[in-house]
């Protein structure tokens, strides 16, 4: 009896939990990172994913979430639009990305552009009360 493909399976099965472990605890410090800027402690946000390597699309996207998140926790609106930006590609508009961006564009004074990641939040969760602070910002800058 051949063991050797019982072995290439064990091997691969293995190989398959490992990697998933590690994107699990790479999506956990993402989100605990997270936390740690709406708390305001940016600078140990930046400190827990200083070596972080997005394994995959999904980590990718919420990377750029969190950089754009810290970037606005920092007053740099301009950085966190490159971040939103790279994050809508990836994964396209969410409900989280696109709120996030009116918000950076607000703070830019783009405020075409604020309304429209607006509009593209409410089609996403019309029960949110999130577009409709976004449009009455944009108003008070008019």
């Amino acid at each position: 009896m051949n063991i050797f493909p019982r072995l290439i399976i064990a091997v691969i099965t293995a190989a398959a939990v490992a990697l998933s472990a590690a994107h699990a605890q790479g999506t956990d410090a993402l989100r605990k990172a997270a936390v740690y800027v709406e708390a305001g402690r940016v600078d140990e946000a930046v400190a827990m994913v200083r070596d972080f390597q997005p394994q995959g699309r999904e980590q990718d996207y919420h990377w750029h979430l969190l950089r754009a998140k810290i970037a606005m926790a920092r007053q740099q609106p301009a950085k966190a639009v490159e971040h939103l930006e790279r994050a809508q590609k990836i994964g396209g508009n969410s409900f989280a990305s696109s709120i996030a961006m009116a918000r950076a564009m607000l703070e830019l004074g783009q405020l075409v552009g604020a309304r429209i990641q607006a509009d593209a939040a409410r089609e996403l969760n019309p029960s949110s009360g999130e577009p409709e602070f976004i449009y009455a910002m944009a108003e008070l800058r008019v």
